[in-house]
């Protein structure tokens, strides 16, 4: 299902999903030389870690932005089939994680450009891809749910992310700011982006990051279960 979203999306279009990896290979670009001259930062330092946190952060809020969709899009096949209702949040992940696939090709070639390839540890990469991907799992089933039942809920989930935007060291490093400020250790998203991006640049990763990224999958499934067993034969009537 999530295969087929992807070629319906692009159905005509030449480069298909690919315009997206164009696009945001452009943003990092002109970004790359307005931020690291106005914050005076080499190009060498900040562009991988802008681009790492630019594909990253576009893994985790599109998946969220979709996740409110999951079962409103999958409505018809809801009201006429069997078919178990995590699924829709599984092709939600899915479709999202292809798209990130095309989007990792931007960070392959800033670790060429600016050399920093072989400082890469790709095993703790797939883990912390594994363990956002089992946050963000949990979540986009949670706010489904409220999405059907409310349909609030999407233009809510999308002001948080953008103010997280800013929140988050996606464009500006943590070591500009002093001390440990609650902008970050208050922040959800930075340590989801803080277990893929460090491991990606090369970088020492947080020593909280892992433990609470953990902790919150952990808590967030011990939670979503119990919701989701109790309202899920509840969705196609929200529908």
């Amino acid at each position: 299902m999530a295969l087929h979203d992807i070629r319906m999306r692009y159905r005509g279009s030449i480069l298909g999903p690919w315009w997206i990896t164009l696009s945001m290979g452009f943003l990092i670009a002109g970004m790359s030389v307005l931020y690291a001259s106005l914050m005076n930062l080499e190009l060498k330092a900040y562009v991988p870690w802008l681009a790492c946190g630019i594909v990253v952060w576009g893994l985790i809020t599109s998946t969220l932005t979709e996740g409110c969709d999951a079962f409103i899009g999958g409505g018809p096949i809801i009201r006429q089939s069997a078919t178990p209702i995590f699924t829709f949040v599984l092709r939600t992940l899915t479709r999202n994680l292809m798209v990130f696939g095309h989007n990792v090709v931007i960070v392959a070639v800033v670790a060429v450009i600016f050399g920093f390839w072989k400082d890469i540890r790709p095993f703790e990469v797939l883990l912390g891809l594994a363990a956002v991907l089992a946050n963000l799992s949990w979540i986009v089933a949670l706010i489904a749910l409220a999405s059907a039942r409310f349909r609030d809920v999407p233009q809510i989930v999308a002001s948080i992310l953008q103010i997280a935007l800013f929140l988050t060291p996606v464009f500006w490093h943590t070591e500009q700011l002093t001390g440990r400020p609650a902008i970050l250790w208050l922040n959800p998203f930075y340590y989801l982006l803080e277990v893929i991006r460090a491991p990606l640049v090369g970088g020492a990763t947080n020593t909280d990051a892992w433990a609470v990224v953990v902790l919150m999958a952990l808590l967030g499934w011990l939670v979503m279960f119990p919701l989701f067993a109790a309202h899920r034969r509840r969705v196609v009537h929200y529908l």
